[in-house]
């Protein structure tokens, strides 16, 4: 992952085997993902989405997210990280609230002819970041500040999912997403999805590749994250805002999850930002 200091990094991965994200994570910096071939299905916050070759997938900064394979090929997708301070010039041109707007915009596929500017200007952007000289940076922002304003123009915004099968595992989904800090259950989630306790369970990991106690740790933890990272309250509050029994329990489970304690997390944070 990338540092602020570096401000824009593009890189190209393909597989052809079946492969899915381990796990759902998140980052500190902003996400686009191009796929330029295969059939994708992406978890973005509550939101679930089937995506093809050419669809673009923005994911904003500490969203929870995760990718898994929808047939049995493999894929190719490029991948540009980005803070929005690397693009001063449409972040002066457009407002920080239209750049926002965009990236909450899960998935968006564009008409044929823009379809292959925007592989053009990715294109380009291999090129450039294989320069690495002192000007790298800017023109990075340059042709990604393209790419944007040419998904702010002609994008269309995909629906979610469209599967039948899917929808109810959607509503649970954005059950848990927005009451995360409460007690839930599998058996309150089965009822919001209007499936029988055991077939939920089943059905929840079929289609989003990880159980659903595993997503309600996870939205948790991504919810801490924001909070260890943008606010000053202490540890305690965050464990009990998240949905936490105990501030020891939050503890082990943040440490499992990310590797660090809830404080060396909140320090190595608030020095990169100050940087």
């Amino acid at each position: 992952m990338i540092e602020p200091s570096v401000g824009i990094y593009i890189e190209r991965d393909s597989s052809r085997c079946i492969q899915d994200m381990p796990g759902p994570h998140v980052h500190p910096c902003h996400e686009l993902y191009f796929l330029r071939s295969g059939a994708r299905r992406y978890l973005i916050g509550p939101r679930l989405y089937d995506v093809a070759p050419g669809d673009v997938v923005l994911i904003p900064r500490t969203e929870l997210h995760r990718t898994i394979a929808l047939d049995q090929q493999g894929y190719e997708r490029q991948v540009v990280y980005f803070y929005e301070e690397a693009l001063p010039g449409l972040w002066a041109s457009i407002g920080p609230e239209v750049l926002y707007r965009l990236l909450q915009q899960g998935c968006l596929r564009l008409p044929r002819e823009w379809l292959q500017e925007v592989r053009l200007l990715l294109e380009e952007m291999e090129r450039e970041q294989a320069v690495r000289d002192a000007y790298t940076q800017a023109v990075l922002g340059n042709l990604l500040g393209r790419v944007l304003l040419l998904l702010l123009r002609h994008g269309i915004p995909l629906g979610q999912a469209p599967d039948e099968k899917v929808r109810g595992i959607q509503a649970a989904i954005a059950h848990i997403h927005h009451h995360y800090a409460a007690d839930l259950t599998l058996a309150e989630a089965a009822r919001i999805a209007c499936m029988e306790e055991t077939y939920f369970s089943k059905r929840f990991k079929a289609e989003i590749g990880f159980g659903f106690q595993e997503y309600l740790i996870q939205t948790r933890i991504a919810a801490a994250e924001k909070l260890l990272q943008f606010s000053t309250v202490s540890i305690s509050q965050v464990a009990a805002q998240c949905g936490f029994s105990s501030s020891n329990y939050f503890g082990d489970v943040f440490r499992r999850v990310t590797g660090c304690a809830p404080s060396a997390y909140r320090r190595t944070k608030t020095i990169h930002q100050s940087e």
